[in-house]
């Protein structure tokens, strides 16, 4: 935590005193407490806090290292080509085993 840091939220700097958080996913950024939905308080209770910001949960970077990428999955056509009298023998022999139970 040298040099000046900015704010990944709110892109200001973040000064050496008050309450910062860093980001746990992948950019690892700082971010003012005031400028997240966590309490000073929260803080105070849990030492280690895990804090992911806006972009990291957008792009689901939670655990460091990991990436994922939208697969395109190709769909194959369904074939419709049934003879009708294949589908008629199918259904007469359903009926035909239903009616003899």
């Amino acid at each position: 935590m040298t040099g000046n840091m900015v704010c990944i939220t709110c892109r200001k700097s973040i000064g050496k005193n008050g309450y910062k958080i860093q980001c746990a996913g992948e950019c690892g950024g700082w971010a003012h407490l005031a400028c997240t939905s966590i309490k000073k308080e929260e803080i105070i209770q849990k030492k280690k806090l895990k804090w992911i910001c806006p972009e990291c949960e957008e792009r689901d970077t939670a655990s460091p290292g990991e990436t994922y990428e939208e697969e395109e999955i190709p769909m194959k056509k369904m074939s419709s080509k049934i003879k009708k009298k294949d589908l008629h023998r199918a259904v007469y022999s359903q009926r035909k085993k239903c009616s003899s139970s």
